[in-house]
Protein backbone atom coordinates (compact mmCIF):
# COMPACT_ATOMS: atom_id res chain seq x y z
CA UNK A 1 0.00 0.00 0.00
CA UNK A 2 1.17 3.28 -0.99
CA UNK A 3 1.12 6.07 1.62
CA UNK A 4 -1.89 8.14 0.40
CA UNK A 5 -3.35 5.60 -0.88
CA UNK A 6 -7.20 4.73 0.90
CA UNK A 7 -7.99 2.08 2.82
CA UNK A 8 -11.21 1.01 3.32
CA UNK A 9 -11.87 -0.19 7.27
CA UNK A 10 -14.93 -2.18 8.49
CA UNK A 11 -15.89 -1.46 12.33
CA UNK A 12 -18.73 -3.38 13.05
CA UNK A 13 -19.69 -2.19 16.70
CA UNK A 14 -22.77 -2.11 18.77
CA UNK A 15 -21.42 0.67 20.70
CA UNK A 16 -22.15 3.78 19.87
CA UNK A 17 -19.26 5.30 22.15
CA UNK A 18 -16.80 2.53 21.28
CA UNK A 19 -17.45 3.24 17.63
CA UNK A 20 -16.93 6.86 18.05
CA UNK A 21 -13.65 6.36 19.64
CA UNK A 22 -12.12 3.85 17.33
CA UNK A 23 -12.97 6.18 14.27
CA UNK A 24 -11.88 9.22 16.31
CA UNK A 25 -8.43 6.96 16.86
CA UNK A 26 -8.39 5.68 13.06
CA UNK A 27 -8.47 8.99 11.34
CA UNK A 28 -6.02 10.54 14.27
CA UNK A 29 -2.95 8.12 12.91
CA UNK A 30 -3.99 9.60 9.42
CA UNK A 31 -4.28 6.34 7.57
CA UNK A 32 -6.37 8.03 4.38
CA UNK A 33 -9.26 5.59 5.83
CA UNK A 34 -13.02 5.41 4.80
CA UNK A 35 -13.72 3.79 7.79
CA UNK A 36 -17.36 2.10 7.68
CA UNK A 37 -19.24 1.65 10.68
CA UNK A 38 -22.35 -0.58 11.02
CA UNK A 39 -23.44 -1.87 14.51
CA UNK A 40 -25.31 -4.88 13.52
CA UNK A 41 -23.38 -8.64 12.30
CA UNK A 42 -26.32 -8.89 9.66
CA UNK A 43 -25.33 -5.60 8.16
CA UNK A 44 -21.34 -6.44 8.46
CA UNK A 45 -21.94 -9.42 6.20
CA UNK A 46 -24.62 -7.63 3.99
CA UNK A 47 -21.82 -4.86 3.36
CA UNK A 48 -19.18 -7.47 2.65
CA UNK A 49 -21.61 -9.36 0.43
CA UNK A 50 -22.35 -6.36 -1.39
CA UNK A 51 -26.46 -7.46 -0.63
CA UNK A 52 -29.37 -5.41 1.00
CA UNK A 53 -29.07 -1.90 1.34
CA UNK A 54 -25.62 -2.27 0.43
CA UNK A 55 -26.26 -3.90 -3.24
CA UNK A 56 -24.32 -0.63 -5.01
CA UNK A 57 -21.70 -0.24 -3.49
CA UNK A 58 -18.22 -0.39 -5.48
CA UNK A 59 -16.70 -4.02 -5.12
CA UNK A 60 -13.74 -2.24 -3.09
CA UNK A 61 -13.64 -4.57 -0.26
CA UNK A 62 -11.85 -3.66 3.40
CA UNK A 63 -8.23 -3.91 4.00
CA UNK A 64 -9.90 -5.27 7.67
CA UNK A 65 -12.38 -6.09 9.86
CA UNK A 66 -12.56 -5.17 13.54
CA UNK A 67 -15.27 -7.04 14.68
CA UNK A 68 -16.74 -6.91 18.11
CA UNK A 69 -18.10 -10.30 19.60
CA UNK A 70 -21.58 -9.25 21.06
CA UNK A 71 -23.46 -8.05 18.42
CA UNK A 72 -27.38 -8.32 17.99
CA UNK A 73 -28.93 -9.90 15.61
CA UNK A 74 -25.47 -11.99 14.79
CA UNK A 75 -23.33 -12.35 17.05
CA UNK A 76 -19.38 -12.34 15.67
CA UNK A 77 -18.55 -15.39 15.77
CA UNK A 78 -21.57 -16.60 13.37
CA UNK A 79 -20.21 -13.02 11.38
CA UNK A 80 -16.75 -14.66 11.62
CA UNK A 81 -17.68 -17.79 10.40
CA UNK A 82 -19.60 -16.76 7.52
CA UNK A 83 -16.77 -14.51 6.26
CA UNK A 84 -13.83 -17.41 6.59
CA UNK A 85 -16.44 -19.63 4.59
CA UNK A 86 -16.98 -17.19 1.70
CA UNK A 87 -14.34 -17.72 -0.73
CA UNK A 88 -15.18 -14.23 -2.27
CA UNK A 89 -14.37 -12.70 0.76
CA UNK A 90 -12.39 -15.49 3.54
CA UNK A 91 -9.03 -13.26 2.78
CA UNK A 92 -9.79 -10.17 4.49
CA UNK A 93 -8.14 -10.12 7.75
CA UNK A 94 -10.55 -10.10 10.53
CA UNK A 95 -9.79 -8.98 13.89
CA UNK A 96 -11.96 -9.49 16.78
CA UNK A 97 -12.18 -6.58 19.48
CA UNK A 98 -14.37 -7.09 22.78
CA UNK A 99 -14.68 -7.21 26.21
CA UNK A 100 -14.61 -10.99 26.44
CA UNK A 101 -11.26 -12.28 27.92
CA UNK A 102 -13.01 -15.41 28.36
CA UNK A 103 -10.75 -18.72 26.87
CA UNK A 104 -13.40 -20.07 24.81
CA UNK A 105 -14.24 -16.94 23.03
CA UNK A 106 -10.52 -16.55 22.16
CA UNK A 107 -10.47 -20.51 21.02
CA UNK A 108 -13.72 -20.36 19.25
CA UNK A 109 -12.38 -17.06 17.09
CA UNK A 110 -9.23 -18.53 15.83
CA UNK A 111 -10.70 -21.96 15.46
CA UNK A 112 -13.33 -19.92 12.82
CA UNK A 113 -10.91 -18.21 11.36
CA UNK A 114 -10.14 -14.89 13.52
CA UNK A 115 -6.64 -13.00 12.15
CA UNK A 116 -6.12 -11.52 16.01
CA UNK A 117 -7.92 -11.25 18.97
CA UNK A 118 -7.55 -8.18 21.27
CA UNK A 119 -9.14 -7.39 24.47
CA UNK A 120 -10.46 -3.74 24.74
CA UNK A 121 -8.38 -2.24 27.23
CA UNK A 122 -11.21 -0.06 29.84
CA UNK A 123 -7.94 3.09 29.93
CA UNK A 124 -8.83 5.10 26.69
CA UNK A 125 -5.17 5.73 27.03
CA UNK A 126 -4.48 2.06 26.50
CA UNK A 127 -7.60 1.63 24.42
CA UNK A 128 -6.06 3.95 21.67
CA UNK A 129 -2.48 2.35 21.86
CA UNK A 130 -4.38 -1.10 21.02
CA UNK A 131 -6.32 0.24 18.31
CA UNK A 132 -3.29 2.21 16.51
CA UNK A 133 -0.88 -0.65 16.46
CA UNK A 134 -3.12 -3.20 15.44
CA UNK A 135 -4.23 -0.74 12.29
CA UNK A 136 -1.22 0.19 11.66
CA UNK A 137 -0.34 -3.47 11.60
CA UNK A 138 -3.06 -5.09 9.91
CA UNK A 139 -3.47 -1.89 7.07
CA UNK A 140 0.55 -0.52 6.36
CA UNK A 141 2.53 -3.80 7.19
CA UNK A 142 -0.14 -6.67 6.64
CA UNK A 143 -0.05 -8.37 3.45
CA UNK A 144 -3.42 -9.91 1.77
CA UNK A 145 -3.94 -11.77 -1.51
CA UNK A 146 -6.62 -10.93 -3.13
CA UNK A 147 -9.79 -13.26 -3.31
CA UNK A 148 -9.34 -16.60 -5.06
Amino acid sequence: MNAIDTVEILLVEDSDEIAELTRRVLKKINLHANIVWVNDGHLAVDFLLRQGNFAGRAAIQPRMVLLDLHLPTMGGHEVLKRIKTDPAISHIPVIMVTTSSDERDIATSYKLGANSYLVKPIDPAEFTKTITDASLYWTLMNRVAAAA
